[in-house]
């Protein structure tokens, strides 16, 4: 019952900050990386050919909350906005993009989609993998990349676990 109603609290503040009812926003979502893994860049709206927008809508907007620290000395782990951060002389998008490195508590919130409903291509991003040497890191112990996934629609989620 205590998760379930911290569950309910996250959504429902998630929802809050973009302007939506709690109704639009999808179950929420766990994710654990080990050291080596990562998520390729990615956009979290959909395409024409995803069932899921003509059944659900738009995904409008994702809030990412961290649910741990990468301890000092772990490298990666971050999600990197590839698109986003500082442009070259040619007008090009340096190779490092806007990296946001996990925080215990903290979120990073982003519009999928612009408007006027147009995908935003600027938010491709990607989690980064959790780089060692495990010797240096964590007592020996192997970290973990730990967040939630809060996506919003821009309808009501029929399978939404909050109405």
């Amino acid at each position: 019952a205590a998760v379930a109603a911290a569950a309910e609290a996250v959504a429902r503040r998630a929802a809050a900050l973009v302007g939506l009812p709690v109704g639009h926003v999808e179950p929420l979502q766990l994710v654990r990386y080990s050291p080596g893994q990562r998520y390729l860049p990615h956009v979290d709206w959909g395409n024409v050919e995803d069932a899921s927008l003509w059944m659900v809508g738009q995904r409008v907007a994702t809030v990412l909350v961290y649910l741990n620290d990468l301890p000092d000395g772990c490298l990666g782990g971050a999600t990197r906005f590839t698109q986003l951060g500082g442009r070259g002389p040619g007008g090009d998008i340096g190779q490092e993009g806007l990296r946001v490195r996990p925080r215990r508590g903290a979120a990073v919130a982003w519009p999928n989609v612009g408007l006027g409903g147009a995908p935003l291509f600027e938010t491709e991003h990607e989690a980064e993998p959790l780089e060692l040497p495990i010797a240096h890191c964590c007592g020996g112990e192997a970290p973990r990349k730990v967040a939630m996934n809060i996506w919003i629609r821009d309808r009501p989620v029929p399978w939404a676990t909050v109405q």
